[in-house]
C-alpha cells in the first residue's frame, strides 16, 4: 500500500484474509495443548489489540496510512522521532517496556 515513488515511507501491507476466519481457527488452534504452544509468549500476552506508528514528518507516510487509520486498524502520528507503538490484551497486566534507543519501539502489555 506504499507507493514505489515514497522510497522513505513506512511501507504498510494488511492481510487480505477475513479476520474473523483467522481469529476463529487460531482460537481452536490455542485450545491444542501441544500446537497452541505457539500463542505462548513467556511475558503472558496472548492478542495484539493495538498499533501506533509515529513518524518525524507527514511525507514519512503514505497516502495508504489515512485509509488504514480510518478502518481502525492502526493510529499514526507525527512527532520528532520514529516509534511503534505495540499494545497488547489492553495492557491487561500494566508493563510498559521502552526498548529505546536500540528499537524505536514500545510495547504495552
Amino acid at each position: 500500500m506504499t507507493p514505489k515513488e515514497m522510497p522513505k515511507a513506512v511501507r504498510l501491507s494488511i492481510s487480505s484474509h477475513a479476520a474473523s476466519t483467522i481469529e476463529t481457527e487460531n482460537e481452536a488452534l490455542a485450545r491444542d495443548t501441544v500446537r497452541g504452544a505457539m500463542f505462548l509468549h513467556p511475558n503472558g500476552a496472548r492478542r495484539l489489540t493495538g498499533l501506533r506508528v509515529v513518524a518525524p514528518s507527514a511525507d514519512r507516510l503514505p497516502p495508504a496510512a489515512s485509509y488504514v487509520a480510518g478502518l481502525g486498524l492502526m493510529k499514526f502520528d507525527i512527532r520528532k522521532q520514529w516509534l511503534l507503538d505495540v499494545t497488547l490484551d489492553d495492557r491487561k497486566q500494566g508493563v510498559t517496556k521502552d526498548l529505546r534507543p536500540e528499537l524505536p519501539m514500545m510495547i504495552h502489555y
